[in-house]
């Protein structure tokens, strides 16, 4: 491995709130790499109980900045208020509550410069109260289509200011900022192994499926055009998922019933729309050669008077 010096600084962002004992489990995830240049700035989003800089002080190492808001602003904003306090040319967003895998920068690092990416993620470890390896998608179509980013993703900082950072927003604010990365045409690269761990718990955002459904829809409002664009997918999405919870023994769900229909009249919609261009374009057509038309028909009868000659 190259030395320190010559290697980029990875700044890592983590927002907290009244985790302590979590938060420890974290910092040593990220003590633990082996890609050492690094710095790890916290942002305690003014926590009432077991403020960072309590809970890390036994960690005496200079890599390690902590921050506090005056007011909990909510974990966008501490995002970005952990970006606007780091120095790295890449950033590494980590949840306080969530863990790397030791080898997780040096490997992603690796990735994003073998492909020429500006941003890197991997598969995700799920734990705690459910386990199961999560595949994210960096495809546009499949997240407005409802399958979820996860937070934590290598990336180029210049990446990050070309969208102005995390809009301050309720929820999944990681699925809010990878739409808006794509959107821009970031350069994804995949790393198909689980190097993040993300940690399921009673105070998971994730475990309450309906606030997330909710909050998606919102996101979605703030990319019309994208949504408009892979509507039919997101449809089609939504009825599968739907479908798969409804047993068969179970009543038809209303829900299945509205999407199928609103599905159908948006195709029918666009055959129409389709229809109405073709006859448009047609009529463009016919109006663009009038003018020629007419000065065929004028020539012709200015020469059967005698007005015109061939000259």
């Amino acid at each position: 491995m190259k030395s320190k010096t010559t290697q980029p600084l990875v700044s890592i962002l983590t927002p907290y709130y009244n985790l302590g004992d979590l938060l420890i489990e974290t910092v040593q995830s990220v003590l633990a790499q082996t890609y050492q240049n690094w710095e790890l700035v916290v942002v305690d989003d003014c926590s009432p109980v077991c403020p960072a800089e309590a809970v890390l002080a036994n960690f005496n190492d200079t890599r390690i900045k902590i921050f506090r808001h005056d007011q909990n602003l909510g974990n966008a904003a501490a995002r970005n208020t952990a970006a606007l306090h780091s120095n790295g040319q890449l950033l590494l967003p980590l949840d306080s509550d969530d863990l790397l895998a030791a080898n997780y920068i040096a490997a992603t690092l690796e990735v994003m410069l073998e492909n020429e990416a500006s941003a890197v993620h991997t598969d995700v470890q799920v734990f705690g109260m459910h386990n199961f390896v999560y595949k994210p998608s960096a495809n546009l179509a499949d997240i407005i289509s409802g399958h979820y980013p996860h937070n934590t993703l290598l990336l180029k900082r210049e990446v990050y200011d070309a969208v102005g950072g995390y809009k301050n927003i309720k929820a999944i604010v990681d699925t809010e900022f990878w739409i808006s990365i794509l959107e821009i045409g970031t350069k994804f690269a995949y790393l198909p192994e689980p190097l993040y761990f993300y940690r399921r718990h009673a105070a998971s955002w994730s475990q309450n499926c309906q606030s997330l459904d909710a909050e998606f829809l919102k996101v979605l409002l703030l990319h019309l055009d994208s949504t408009k664009k892979h509507l039919p997918r997101m449809l089609e999405g939504m009825i599968r998922n739907t479908n798969s919870l409804n047993h068969a023994s179970r009543p038809r769900d209303s829900r299945l019933e509205s999407y199928e229909q609103l599905h159908g009249e948006f195709h029918s919609l666009l055959q129409r729309c389709e229809a109405l261009e073709k006859k448009a374009h047609a009529a463009e057509q016919i109006l663009a050669s009038v003018p020629k038309s007419s000065r065929q028909l004028a020539y012709v009868a200015l020469k059967k008077l005698g007005l015109r000659t061939n000259s």
